[in-house]
């Protein structure tokens, strides 16, 4: 989209805002305002502390891979959300499916059941005959 009339051009790359690169000083800072922002027990989506710092909520990873002290409160800050998650679930302060959908999605919690498969791995007609009738196998050994 052009800029409006008698306005200068965008310039795309410097748009304003926070800078796209940040010095290490920038992301440590970032990272004692994560655990600041923790302190409040009420502070639980990362995209809260995010949007109150201006920031894009993506960032948050990049920021990890770039920082160690970053990766440290953002591993801690994951943490924190599971357990307040959690206990948020059990003393029914978060709607249950909500806190599924959190927990599946941003933890990799999943649903697990298990189904117990038995048989013949080399010959699975035989062993889906000789469970529906005794005399099956005769069928099928008289073949050969």
């Amino acid at each position: 989209m052009p800029a409006p009339k008698g306005h200068a051009n965008y310039d795309v790359d410097h748009l304003a805002g926070r800078p796209e690169i940040y010095t290490e000083d920038v992301l440590n800072k970032m990272a004692d305002d994560l655990m600041k922002w923790l302190e409040t027990p009420t502070n639980v989506l990362f995209k809260d502390f995010c949007l109150d710092q201006k920031i894009n909520p993506r960032k948050m990873l990049k920021w990890a891979e770039d920082n160690e002290r970053f990766r440290a409160a953002y591993e801690f800050a994951k943490e924190r959300q599971q357990s307040r998650l959690l206990n948020g679930g059990l003393n029914d302060i978060y709607n249950g499916t909500v806190m599924k959908f959190i927990m599946t999605n941003v933890h990799g919690w999943s649903d697990k059941q298990e189904m117990k498969v038995s048989g013949d791995a080399e010959n699975p007609m035989l062993f889906a005959l000789t469970n529906s009738s005794n005399n099956s196998t005769e069928l099928v050994n008289e073949g050969h």
